[in-house]
């Protein structure tokens, strides 16, 4: 590959992550509206596309054209069903360029997302330790107003510091939950999640930092990630001794800071993981099964919205319908009443062809259970199209390496 074309991959790279950036909600573009983000974000990548499209840097192969057939179905219930021009335009279409970018423009992508991702797991770190001495107080910052109807429930306060945002109830903070660039751990972890199988399945590497990280998350999702990705290691090569060990490390790591931290952080720890809805749906579990955790992070608003949703028209359970300000399911009831039956079917498919790129095998089917964790948890996410970006960045990584997995 000539010196120009690897200078335009870097560049076309450059775009697609602050692309990226922009739809996963980094705290740095809380300052704009979803609007303005859409419309600025796509800029980039539609420059991105054009100078790769002036150097023979795309890709119209069949399984890209299958790729993007499946998001233009979606984009389409969103245009002519919803009447969304906006959304449908520079929501979606910046994606549909993504799929036809060359493999090593793509390839190069994942590498800055890595460090980009890697970087919020160091910073992360770093903030923790200003949480717990106390040093955050005295450095400037701004202070801005809840994000979203959760925060606004619990009393949040966001403390933005320019790179990071610490969420606080009140100034008697005592220990940080890491949140990378967003507004919450349970989002960050996915991340640091992805990040870690592919540097164990693809690198045959642990990451140190990614692992602290992900234990600051305080999200019991981490452990299920990292279970699930030493798992994966010890099938493929057979290697079942050192896998096992890892997870044990790790879960004696967690439970050693746990007994010897002060009360109060203790006290703020089980809090966090528990979670309103789990501690107060926990004992529930065994008459009304497991369900009804789901439907306590739901809270009753959501349950009060989809149940009015199921009585609407056939046209309306079929493709979605106007969602009111409030609390929504972040399980797939939220995609089920925005887009209904058949959108939602076009979601799952989109979801199922990125993760096993049409040709199942064990590492594809790793990717679609991490998804179907997302999807369980926080459907919304897949709105935004980023979990399919890193699906697809992931997947030509694999391939660059040609590393048998």
């Amino acid at each position: 590959m000539s010196y120009k074309q690897r200078k335009v991959d870097s560049i076309a790279a450059l775009c697609g992550l602050i692309w990226f950036a922009f739809i996963i909600d980094a705290c740095f573009t809380w300052f704009f509206s979803w609007t303005i983000r859409y419309f600025l974000s796509s800029f980039f990548v539609f420059f991105a596309t054009s100078i790769l499209s002036q150097n023979n840097g795309l890709d119209f192969s069949k399984k890209r054209i299958l790729l993007f057939s499946s998001i233009a179905i979606w984009a389409a219930i969103i245009f002519f069903l919803k009447f969304w021009v906006v959304v449908a335009i520079f929501k979606f279409t910046p994606f549909m360029c993504i799929i036809f970018w060359r493999d090593s423009a793509l390839q190069k992508m994942y590498v800055y997302l890595r460090k980009f991702i890697l970087f919020y797991a160091i910073l992360s770190v770093f903030v923790e330790v200003l949480v717990v001495t106390g040093a955050w107080r005295f450095l400037p910052h701004t202070t801005l107003p809840p994000q979203d109807y959760v925060q606004e429930e619990l009393g949040l306060t966001n403390y933005f510091y320019g790179l990071f945002v610490i969420p606080a109830e009140d100034l008697s903070l005592s220990f940080y939950r890491a949140c990378g660039p967003g507004r919450e751990g349970g989002h960050f972890v996915f991340y640091l999640g992805f990040i870690y199988f592919a540097d164990k399945a693809l690198y045959n590497k642990r990451n140190i930092w990614i692992l602290i990280c992900g234990m600051l998350t305080l999200s019991p999702n981490f452990p299920v990630i990292l279970l699930i990705t030493e798992g994966y290691h010890a099938i493929k090569h057979k290697e079942f001794i050192k896998p096992i060990m890892v997870v044990l490390l790790f879960v004696v790591a967690m439970a050693l800071a746990f007994v010897f931290a002060p009360e109060n952080i203790k006290d703020e720890i089980v809090r966090v993981i528990l979670e309103r809805s789990l501690e107060n749906n926990l004992m529930k579990v065994e008459d009304e099964g497991v369900w009804v955790l789901i439907d306590g992070r739901a809270g009753p608003y959501g349950l009060q919205y989809y149940e009015s949703f199921l009585r609407k028209g056939t046209f309306a359970r079929l493709f979605g319908s106007e969602l009111p300000d409030g609390y929504y399911p972040s399980d797939p009831r939220f995609l089920i009443m925005l887009y209904g039956y058949i959108g939602t079917f076009v979601i799952c498919w989109c979801i199922i062809t990125f993760s096993i790129k049409i040709e199942f095998n064990l590492f594809g089917f790793v990717l679609l259970s991490f998804a179907a964790l997302i999807f369980i948890q926080r459907a919304w996410m897949f709105d935004q199209l980023y979990w399919e970006t890193v699906m697809l960045l992931i997947i030509k990584e694999k391939e660059r390496l040609s590393y048998k997995v």
